[in-house]
């Protein structure tokens, strides 16, 4: 059995053209956080849990500012063997 964790950061920008008419180009700086932890319980069985936070700031626009939590459960099957761990 072994147990991994990491945590990790992205900054970026969201820019795009819509295609909806009438609607205006999409331009968002964007900043995410979170942390993974993972449970190798067999050989080739990995369990693993992500917590996500996500926030969107408008770029020289009258948009709100958004923030996403996300929460993920995987389930990893048939796994390479060539892991760090």
């Amino acid at each position: 059995h072994r147990i991994g964790a990491r945590i990790f950061t992205e900054y970026g920008t969201n820019d795009y053209v819509t295609s909806v008419i009438g609607t205006t180009e999409v331009d968002q700086d964007i900043f995410s956080y979170g942390a993974n932890f993972g449970f190798k319980f067999h050989k080739n069985m990995t369990f693993r849990f992500t917590v996500r936070r996500t926030n969107n700031s408008p770029v020289d626009s009258d948009e709100r500012s958004r923030s996403v939590t996300q929460l993920g459960f995987n389930l990893v099957l048939g796994e390479g063997t060539s892991e760090w761990w």
